[in-house]
């Protein structure tokens, strides 16, 4: 009987030393896929952020319909991989401008668009780690 004890002990003691390194493994991988991922995002958003800078920026220097087209998809892009803090304000923004160029509402005053892009680099600035900016507009250029 005392041998079955040995070799029940034994066989368990040489499980869990099996079992140990495997599981550290597991929660390692586990562990470094997710960093991945938050790394692959984190260098996703900041494309998408740029882009959608550069389509507020076209908008304002010249608001036709191509410049309209590629807000669009800045906005689409921001919705599927931005955070949810700016997809919203961005989402609010976009509606608000798109209303009052069909003439629906009265257009945007300057302090309003100023507060919706400020409010929208801050949200990106942010959820990527960075400090907020006290104040921030984008100016537009007309030759």
């Amino acid at each position: 009987m005392q041998n079955l004890y040995i070799a029940i002990i034994a066989a368990a003691s040489a499980l869990l030393g099996s079992l140990i390194p495997t599981i550290i493994t597991y929660l390692n991988n586990k562990r470094q896929n997710s960093f991945e991922l938050k790394k692959s995002l984190i260098e996703k958003q900041k494309e998408v952020y740029l882009e959608l800078m550069i389509a507020l920026q076209n908008i304002i220097n010249k608001t036709e319909r191509d410049e309209i087209l590629q807000l669009q998809k800045a906005v689409i892009k921001v919705a599927i991989y931005g955070d949810n803090e700016t997809s919203i304000t961005l989402n609010k923004y976009f509606n608000a401008i798109i209303v009052t160029s069909n003439q629906i509402n009265p257009p945007l005053k300057s302090n309003e668009h100023q507060q919706f892009q400020e409010n929208i680099i801050n949200s990106m600035r942010k959820n990527l780690g960075l400090d907020s900016l006290e104040h921030f507009q984008l100016v537009g250029y007309h030759k």
